[in-house]
């Protein structure tokens, strides 16, 4: 069993327009505008391979963030999964609006380059994994048979875009992928996130010219 501490943190989201210096131009969060998708043109191959164990989910003191063993497949590039953690509200907007919460699962290629694939979370039923990951929160323990998919929308269509990581020290060049479709979690759910962490959300930044794209496996799309 391990032990994982929070970091002291030297950020927080009350000073946000603190954490950037004013030369970067392809930050994260952003509202992705449905009218200037771009279509996809390479396959956009995406397949996820989860350890149904969790070895760990904690508050670092910015989000409940789990450590689990895990790859993703990005267009026959291979991702090693480093965590994945929480979101409420939502970080990136689509048109405009907001879901209740975002989960972003992190991951990382053998050569560094990193890769996050979102999730909303919108109020609806309530989802049994989520609830098994809640309920230990801070008790330092592993957790077996999670079903992580449950956390992964059916329908794999998906945005895409170049941006950086959310948090300080907040790198870019990260490559982002978020799903279209959401997972509904219960309004008891949410307000457990919020519980922890209330608008641990950064605010959107400007798209400065980048191309958003749009991933359908619908072939009649």
């Amino acid at each position: 069993m391990k032990h994982f501490d929070a970091p002291i943190l030297d950020w927080n989201y009350a000073n946000q327009h603190d954490w950037c210096c004013e030369h970067s131009m392809s930050q994260s969060p952003i509202d992705i505008d449905t009218s200037l998708l771009e279509p996809m043109m390479d396959m956009g191959k995406l397949q996820l391979t989860y350890s149904r164990t969790v070895d760990a989910i904690f508050d670092t003191g910015s989000a409940i963030q789990g450590l689990a063993t895990g790859a993703a497949n990005i267009n026959n590039r291979f991702f090693n999964l480093q965590q994945f953690h929480f979101h409420t509200h939502s970080e990136h907007k689509i048109d405009g609006k907001i879901s209740d919460a975002e989960l972003h699962f992190v991951h990382e290629a053998q050569n560094g380059r990193l890769a996050v694939l979102g999730v909303f979370l919108v109020e609806g039923a309530h989802n049994n994994t989520l609830q098994t990951l809640l309920d230990a929160v801070n008790t330092n323990k592993s957790i077996h048979n999670v079903y992580l998919y449950d956390l992964l929308p059916k329908i794999s269509d998906y945005y895409h875009y170049l941006g950086s990581l959310t948090t300080p020290p907040l790198t870019e060049n990260v490559e982002w992928y978020l799903f279209k479709e959401t997972v509904e979690i219960s309004a008891e759910q949410i307000n457990t996130l919020k519980h922890f962490h209330a608008n641990n959300s950064r605010h959107t930044q400007p798209l400065n010219g980048r191309k958003v794209l749009f991933k359908s496996f619908n072939k009649n799309s």
